[in-house]
């Protein structure tokens, strides 16, 4: 699920697939029905999103960034300041 938007994104060179020199950030979702609502969750600085009332037919259970992990369930462990800027390949342009 990964692979296809980090090439799209031109970010392929260090994210998309969990292989030796890229990193290796994972979700672990659930099967658990859930309607997203952005001003509920905390973590949406304007608190509203288009996507507010979607249903979604799984919930983000955790996630490691780097080996490292920073969210059980809706819950942020992460440090503010804990990503870092990935910057997208140059575009190549055909002759």
């Amino acid at each position: 699920m990964a692979e296809n938007p980090a090439k799209h994104f031109r970010l392929d060179h260090i994210k998309g697939a969990l292989t030796p020199g890229k990193d290796a950030d994972i979700v672990v979702l659930e099967p658990r029905e859930t309607v997203y609502d952005a001003a509920s969750s905390g973590n949406n600085v304007v608190g509203w999103s288009p996507y507010s009332g979607i249903r979604l037919p799984w919930t983000v259970s955790a996630a490691w960034l780097r080996g490292e992990k920073i969210t059980e369930g809706s819950k942020v462990l992460a440090e503010p300041g804990t990503g870092r800027f990935v910057r997208p390949l140059a575009r190549q342009v055909l002759a």
